[in-house]
């Protein structure tokens, strides 16, 4: 069980913290890990994405992108394997959006967010 996130803070109901659990939780994790840079969590500098080492670079290759954020869902903790994955970035606004779905022992969680 994970606490509940809306965006990037603590759900709050009734001034209970609210908890996510199953599916729910794998997928609010899935999210957290592709919205933190590389060595920002000061627990573990190697957990996220390598943002400022190969997304936000000049020309970044598409195929490049798509490998580094496989790795970063398949690395996720509760996913055993990508059943679809599709990400589109616009060079111009740079803009990166992403959809997938992930099997887990539960079922599948699927994923779309743009970043």
């Amino acid at each position: 069980m994970d606490l509940r996130l809306i965006g990037d803070d603590i759900y709050i109901q009734a001034r209970d913290l609210q908890l996510v659990s199953g599916l729910d939780a794998l997928a609010q994790r899935l999210l957290v890990r592709l919205r933190t840079f590389k060595g920002e969590w000061y627990v573990d500098g190697r957990w996220g994405v390598p943002f400022y080492q190969g997304v936000l670079l000049k020309g970044a290759l598409k195929s490049k992108l798509e490998s580094i954020f496989r790795k970063a869902i398949l690395d996720t903790p509760g996913v055993k394997s990508l059943t679809k994955f599709a990400l589109d970035y616009d060079t111009q606004t740079r803009e990166l959006s992403i959809e997938f779905e992930a099997q887990a022992d539960e079922g599948t969680v699927a994923v779309s967010e743009t970043l």
